[in-house]
């Protein structure tokens, strides 16, 4: 039996719940400030650079008609290059924007469903509260028992237990971790040889906020970035970096995979304890198991450790930064991150088949809770941005 909640009057106070909600958005508009600092920075560089490469050209050429007209064809050669880049930052800037919308209305929408989940528990009739609040003049945030809620709420460990309470949720939600994996090591890479400075602003952007979102920011970072020639190695730095298998950079990607994947395997439902239910049953049966399921993983002790390793591992990537002279370095142990992916992938769609479920299910389960909605947004707009980054990045 629950326990009811004090009294309005005695209810723990709001300001403490709304003063933690406003430095979490203030840190997630601090870090978007900050990335896009980043981004004006390498702008202003890129086009620093352009204006060098443009004046030599005018410096080093005659006044000869052919040579005017060489001049003229580079002239609208860079204007097209310039054409190209204002389009690439529209397409990133667009898809910004959209996946900052899309996954917040549904992180705004968990909130909402979380508080009333835990105000049924509690007896709290929510509606007559706020409207009781708001009569008496006291407004209607009042009304509600935020303090009592975050209390009693682990708003993190509901979310992805939620996210992850059953194969069908799975199968949208656990494709974010690999995106996650796979983007950390090309903004390693990429970081490292365009000689972009700061980068864990946009990890951890991608960690509070949105994979999406954070991913499309760095990629317009890194089209606004050339890539930056390396001095030469020599030596037995040249061979280890010739050499996948003794390269530190590549030996510490392969284990920063490693541990990414066997984590997020380990946090499949089927991985905690099954949930009963009958070979025929009703959408209310699947919200009650599913129910019971995500209960039965966030009191597991395992399910959080093993929830924040790959958020932690997503950082990994920073330290190679220094190590980083090829693309090759990292090629492979993206690779492998993409097929273990495909793997993870295939083993959920095998465990909704043999259950009986199907496309159907999977479908239905994007919408079956906020928490999936807001990261099945965030998949989705990862493939579009992820796709449109391969066609478009120089």
């Amino acid at each position: 039996m629950s326990t009811p909640p004090p009294p309005l009057d005695q209810a723990p106070s709001n300001v403490k719940s709304l003063s933690i909600f406003g430095g979490y958005m203030a840190t997630a508009a601090l870090l978007t400030w900050r990335s896009v600092v980043i981004i004006r920075a390498q702008y202003k560089r890129n086009s620093t650079l352009a204006a060098a490469a443009s004046s030599s050209s005018s410096s080093s050429s005659s006044s000869s008609s052919a040579q005017a007209t060489q001049q003229q064809q580079a002239q609208n050669e860079a204007l097209l290059s310039a054409a190209q880049l204002r389009r690439r930052i529209r397409v990133f800037s667009v898809l910004a924007a959209a996946s900052l919308g899309t996954t917040w209305y549904y992180m705004f929408a968990f909130f909402a469903h979380s508080y009333r989940e835990w105000a049924a528990t509690k007896g709290v009739d929510v509606v007559a509260a706020a409207a009781a609040a708001a009569g008496g003049g006291g407004g209607v945030l009042q009304g509600l028992q935020l303090g009592a809620w975050l209390k009693d709420t682990s708003l993190f460990s509901l979310a992805w237990g939620s996210a992850m309470a059953s194969d069908a949720r799975v199968w949208w939600t656990q494709q974010i971790f690999g995106f996650c994996s796979v983007w950390t090591l090309v903004l390693g890479t990429e970081g490292s040889l365009r000689n972009i400075p700061t980068l864990w602003p946009f990890i951890l952007l991608g960690q509070i906020v949105a994979i999406s979102f954070a991913a499309n920011l760095s990629f317009l970072a890194m089209i606004l970035s050339p890539w930056v020639p390396k001095e030469p190695l020599k030596g037995r730095a040249k061979w280890n970096a010739n050499s996948r298998l003794v390269d530190p950079a590549t030996f510490f990607a392969y284990a920063i995979v490693g541990l990414t994947f066997a984590s997020v395997a380990a946090t499949l439902p089927s991985s905690f304890a099954a949930t009963e239910g009958g070979s025929t049953t009703t959408s209310e049966d699947n919200n009650n198991n599913n129910s019971k399921q995500s209960g039965g993983m966030m009191s597991d002790p395992w399910f959080l450790p093993l929830l924040l390793t790959p958020h932690v591992l997503a950082f990994a990537p920073l330290l190679l930064k220094k190590q980083i002279r090829s693309a090759r370095q990292l090629a492979q142990p993206s690779l492998i991150a993409v097929v273990m992916a495909i793997l993870l992938q295939t083993r959920t769609t095998g465990n909704v088949l043999e259950q009986g479920g199907g496309l159907a299910e999977i479908r239905g389960a994007f919408y079956e809770h906020p928490a999936v909605s807001s990261v099945g947004w965030d998949v989705v707009l990862c493939w579009v941005s992820f796709t449109c980054w391969s066609l478009l990045r120089d």
